[in-house]
């Protein structure tokens, strides 16, 4: 990740401004920078509506409570933000852990849950077809499709499955292996 696109989205969501959401636009992949507006403008909306702890959440109990707080309007289709689906609605979480390596390793099921969606959903979807996963997973590819909250749960108990396959592995560890496998990007051959 780059870090004036990381700054830029700091600070539009601190403070929502035409050019920092301009220069975290133009840092798009593959379909466009439209995602990346869309994604910061329903972030916006909802930290505007949840409040969240003031510290980084220390345990994978707290950062489950945090996500439930987190999802509680995204999942009323009412008060959704557009394009906060499956992925930006568990991201951040993931992100969380991350920064929390060990933490994260003593993650073997959730919560919290882990992003579904784009190359998560085609991993899956290789890992079902070659008989190594019980059941095809949930939702779509796209995140800016219909909103379907089981997916997460259910896609995050096929992470679980894998994570039982692979006893030195933790979640997190199973889900960005999952994402290499299914990601279409271009440079992912250069990534490992």
């Amino acid at each position: 990740m780059e870090l004036p696109f990381t700054e830029a989205v700091c600070n539009v969501l601190s403070d929502w401004n035409t050019a920092d959401l301009n220069t975290a636009k133009s840092f798009y992949l593959e379909r466009g920078p439209t995602p990346i507006e869309q994604s910061l403008s329903g972030a916006h909306v909802l930290f505007s509506k949840v409040t969240l702890p003031k510290t980084l959440p220390d345990t994978l109990e707290k950062l489950g409570r945090a996500q439930e707080r987190w999802l509680s309007p995204i999942l009323n289709p009412k008060e959704r933000p557009p394009y906060i689906g499956a992925w930006n609605a568990t991201a951040m979480f993931m992100t969380a852990l991350f920064g929390q390596p060990t933490l994260a390793t003593t993650q073997n099921s959730p919560p919290p849950m882990l992003p579904p969606g784009g190359p998560i959903f085609a991993g899956l979807s290789l890992l079902h077809r070659a008989g190594i996963l019980s059941r095809p997973p949930a939702g779509s590819e796209l995140d800016d499709a219909s909103f379907e909250p089981g997916a997460i749960y259910e896609n995050n108990g096929l992470f679980a499955e894998l994570c039982k396959q692979l006893p030195d592995w933790s979640l997190v560890d199973v889900h960005s292996g999952v994402y290499m496998l299914g990601t279409k990007h271009p440079h992912s051959g250069n990534w490992v």
